[in-house]
């Protein structure tokens, strides 16, 4: 049985309850957008697409092969910095901040509505770089046909509204909501989703620290 997978970075309940607050007023003012539910918010690092069941044991492998080569890397900027005595964020976890909210495709009609980061995006950045790699190595070995290496920068989102039955389409003044959001993530997920006409359901298949 193959299953449709991704794996996303676990965003806290603090910093959901006060983006939905944020974006309360945006929502009023677009009930024709599908919006994402507080249980299914995430932060995309990499969507795989169908992948055979043998195939997840090896994906949530090269999960944790990245999450440990980035700590070890973030501990080696962290000792660089402490050197030059410049401050620096913790290594337990990715302090983030919301910041922009954006359409996608940039050029084309809007289908999706996101929210972009301010701090913590050089940290996910370099945690969704090391994923890539340790994905497309295994991408033979555990048949990740939909799985490619990316054309473009990673830019670090959360998807909160799809389009309904037309493009997403906002005002200049709309697209300069203050957002107030702050959190720290604390773990990445490995997860299933299966679509349903209620929206999709998710389940967590591996989970993996970003603490030490």
């Amino acid at each position: 049985m193959d299953l449709r997978l991704f794996i996303a970075l676990e965003l806290p309940d603090s910093f959901i309850a006060a983006l939905e607050k944020d974006l309360r007023d945006l929502k009023r003012s677009h009930p024709e957008f599908r919006w994402t539910s507080r249980e299914n918010q995430h932060l995309t690092l990499a969507f795989l697409g169908s992948v055979p069941e043998q195939g997840v044991p090896l994906v949530a492998k090269a999960l944790e092969q990245s999450v440990l080569k980035w700590k070890k890397d973030r501990r080696t900027l962290n000792d660089t910095y402490q050197q030059q005595t410049i401050s620096t964020e913790s290594v337990n976890g990715i302090e983030i901040a919301a910041q922009g909210i954006y359409t996608f495709p940039p050029r084309k009609p809007a289908s999706v509505l996101a929210v972009g980061l301010g701090a913590g995006s050089e940290a996910v950045s370099l945690l969704a770089a090391h994923l890539e790699r340790e994905l497309l190595a295994i991408k033979e070995a555990a048949i990740l046909k939909d799985f490619e290496a990316s054309q473009r920068p990673f830019t670090p989102h959360i998807t909160v509204a799809r389009a309904g039955r037309s493009p997403i389409q906002l005002e200049a003044e709309e697209r300069q909501v203050r957002l107030t959001a702050r959190g720290i993530v604390c773990s990445a997920a490995l997860v299933s989703s299966v679509l349903q006409r209620g929206g999709p359901v998710y389940t967590v298949q591996n989970r993996v620290s970003l603490e030490n």
